[in-house]
């Protein structure tokens, strides 16, 4: 009986790093899958800014508010991660969700972008 009495106490004065460093690979996990959709949307829209350089007339001035806009949503994003790589704890839940946000805007911005710019194409 003492010897389970014993092994109880231990286990429960160990710290659990497990879990502490799954919530710290969560963290790095979920900054690098920001990270990386972040990176093919600005492949998107630099396509999207090649061909609005090869547009003209109502068409260009169309895709440059278009393309101010993405780059508007685009400075948010970056604030937004640099904010979530600061962060811990609560506020980082906080952020997390700020910088989703921010990120979900930025890709509704480049498909909606990518639509008006190819049924410009079709006129």
């Amino acid at each position: 009986m003492e010897i389970f009495i014993l092994t109880v106490a231990l286990l429960f004065a160990i710290p659990n790093f497990s879990s502490a460093s799954e919530s710290s690979s969560t963290k790095e996990q979920i900054q690098k899958d920001f990270e990386k959709g972040y990176e093919d949307l600005k492949v998107q829209i630099k396509e999207l800014q090649e061909k609005a350089k090869t547009s003209s007339g109502n068409a260009k001035k169309e895709m440059e508010t278009q393309l101010a806009k993405l780059d508007q949503e685009q400075k948010e994003f970056q604030t937004q991660m640099q904010k979530l790589k600061k962060s811990s704890g609560k506020a980082w839940d906080d952020v997390k969700t700020g910088t989703g946000d921010a990120y979900e805007s930025l890709k509704k911005s480049v498909i909606q972008a990518k639509q008006r710019f190819q049924s410009e194409d079709k006129k």
